[in-house]
């Protein structure tokens, strides 16, 4: 169900300066949504969607600014083409968007990993750049274009600085990727953290809007189904440590061993080397918060034991 008089465009929707662009993945790689308003004081959010209708988009210079919801590439990957604009993202990003080597350092502590390696690589092939932050954003900030109001809610845990946006006048929230996908939540970043995920999944639940949209998938939610979904998505975090604990009351497991049981991604996504890394990483988190709160162990053969 389209909100009130939004029209479907050839790509997404749009309502008077505001538009949705959906995004337009490919086996490679996977892009996000963007969100444009027109006009010249108007404003795109997370250039990435389609590159030839924003390249198209950019090319006429209206748009003075960017707005980067936090720093991933996949949200960034058409940057280079505003770089006449201003650019504006939580503070607590713009250190790896103003470096792609503060970038590296965000993502993973290990250069030569997987994660480290795509990262790279994608970079080069998108042409992503370094952007001065001209603007940095905090909670509660409200920004105006056109006519159009939007409020800054920090909600970090997939990344520090990542944020969510009201649509003020269309009461739309924008959750960005708190992106109730079936896969779960991601955190795998060295930067990322289960406890403010945590957090930021409890703070939306407080705020009030006629409809929700994230970064990946084309559908706009009304509260009932987001809550539905934001519940369950939520649920992956309590689901994994309870199957961690679990499969080490049966016997004592390296993290090798609990990435291999499936309980980050199943087998067969496991065959990907880029998301099974993913799977250590966020297990590494999950073993950490457990051992912190006297749950587990580890011995010194990297071994980890239920208490």
């Amino acid at each position: 169900m389209l909100p009130n008089k939004f029209q479907q465009t050839d790509q997404g929707i749009r309502r008077d300066d505001f538009e949705i662009i959906w995004a337009r993945n490919s086996k490679e790689f996977f892009f996000s949504n963007t969100f444009l308003i027109h006009g010249k004081k108007g404003l795109i959010i997370d250039p990435s969607a389609n590159f030839t209708y924003i390249q198209k988009i950019a090319a006429h210079r209206e748009i003075p600014r960017v707005l980067n919801s936090h720093f991933h590439t996949d949200h960034r990957a058409l940057n280079h083409f505003f770089s006449y604009a201003q650019f504006l993202c939580h503070h607590l990003d713009a250190p790896a968007i103003s470096s792609i080597t503060k970038c590296l350092e965000y993502v993973d502590n290990d250069p030569h990993s997987p994660y480290s390696r795509w990262v790279r690589d994608f970079s080069r092939m998108m042409n992503i750049q370094d952007h001065y932050i001209d603007f940095s954003l905090k909670d509660g900030d409200i920004i105006t274009a056109g006519n159009i109001d939007l409020k800054v809610f920090h909600t970090p845990g997939h990344t520090p600085g990542h944020i969510a946006l009201l649509v003020i006048p269309f009461k739309i929230l924008i959750t960005f990727d708190i992106d109730l996908t079936p896969y779960g939540p991601w955190y795998a970043n060295t930067v990322s953290s289960i406890d403010d995920f945590l957090a930021s999944i409890e703070r939306l639940k407080s705020i009030r809007a006629d409809f929700y949209i994230t970064s990946h998938g084309e559908r706009l939610y009304d509260p009932e189904t987001f809550y539905r979904k934001l519940e369950r998505f939520e649920r992956y975090f309590f689901d994994r440590d309870t199957t961690i604990l679990e499969f080490l009351g049966q016997n004592p497991a390296s993290l090798a061993d609990l990435n291999a049981s499936g309980i980050i991604y199943k087998h067969k996504l496991l065959q990907d080397p880029l998301k099974a890394y993913f799977g250590i990483k966020m297990l590494a988190k999950h073993l950490d918060r457990l051992i912190k709160i006297n749950k587990i162990q580890k011995d010194d053969k990297d071994l980890y034991h239920i208490l």
